[in-house]
């Protein structure tokens, strides 16, 4: 279905690789910051973004078409924050999206009030102007009516829980889960555990920033945010073995590890100054976790 082949967008996302199957669920974790939707801006082609790299839909070399172009082939995107249009319809933006006339509008209609009654929406709901005047999970509830009516066959939602109560929550579910099926793909930005559980993606990709480990694809069950700091710590240890390589060639082993540690320092200052890498609490956590590591781990092999 999709491919990406060393996709990067400058100053966020490095040479990510990996492909999206059709009839598969996945899903985006990852703390705030680290790319998350710019992946999935990217993609859809997002004209301030500075991509690189290959990108294939369906055979469609994606870096050739435009943005309209790849919605034509049936790609979609839902935003954290939809844009409101006033004077232009919900129902009145479907009908020009589909480009219907005449007999297909009652039907389109009909269709349309059924999905906006499934998502507990009001009743005037067609005639409420797009995004206006509309709370967070009104919007999003919005997109997915959209994204049900039209040929999608390549769904992406940054956020779609955002903004949803715990009613709102089981009503996107429903809805995603209706709509998966063989033909079609569903990639998911969340920070949201429920709705994880509720999709039951194939695989979760979780998304942190660290020296050696970068965009790391895992199978479900995916990985607690407490987790990475597992990663990181292992990482110091890996650090701490590769050390031991040079401990003939540099004489003390307390001296071995501070150059380590400084080497590592300098690192990822060099990525945040050139904007690469942008700082959070959980890189930090991270940090000290992978450098904590490499001194255990020289302390336990010199007991």
């Amino acid at each position: 279905m999709l491919k990406l082949k060393d996709f990067s967008v400058e100053h966020i996302l490095d040479n990510v690789s990996t492909t999206f199957d059709i009839g598969k669920t996945y899903v985006v974790m990852g703390s705030n910051g680290v790319g998350k939707s710019t992946l999935l801006h990217g993609i859809m082609g997002r004209p301030d973004l500075n991509v690189s790299g290959e990108m294939t839909f369906m055979g469609s070399d994606l870096a050739e078409l435009e943005t309209d172009e790849r919605a034509r082939l049936g790609m979609f995107v839902g935003f954290q924050a939809p844009t409101s249009v006033p004077g232009l319809s919900n129902f009145q933006f479907m009908k020009q999206a589909l480009n219907i006339s005449g007999k297909d509008i009652a039907e389109t209609l009909r269709s349309f009030k059924e999905v906006s009654a499934k998502l507990n929406l009001p009743d005037n709901w067609d005639k409420r102007n797009l995004n206006t005047d509309a709370s967070g999970g009104e919007k999003k509830k919005n997109e997915l009516i959209q994204m049900s009516m039209l040929n999608t066959k390549l769904a992406m939602l940054d956020e779609p829980d955002s903004g949803l109560d715990v009613d709102g929550i089981k009503a996107l579910i429903e809805q995603l889960n209706e709509w998966r099926n063989d033909n079609n793909t569903l990639i998911v930005v969340t920070h949201y555990q429920k709705l994880v559980e509720g999709l039951n993606p194939d695989k979760v990709f979780i998304r942190f920033w660290m020296p050696f480990f970068g965009f790391i694809i895992n199978p479900r069950p995916y990985l607690a945010p407490k987790t990475w700091l597992v990663f990181a710590f292992g990482e110091g240890f890996f650090i701490g073995l590769i050390s031991l390589s040079f401990e003939t060639m540099f004489p003390g082993i307390v001296l071995e590890a501070v150059s380590l540690t400084f080497c590592v320092a300098a690192t990822l200052l060099f990525l945040y100054k050139s904007g690469i890498v942008k700082p959070s609490q959980n890189f930090v956590l991270m940090v000290c976790s992978a450098v904590f590591g490499i001194f255990l781990f020289l302390s336990l092999i010199h007991i």
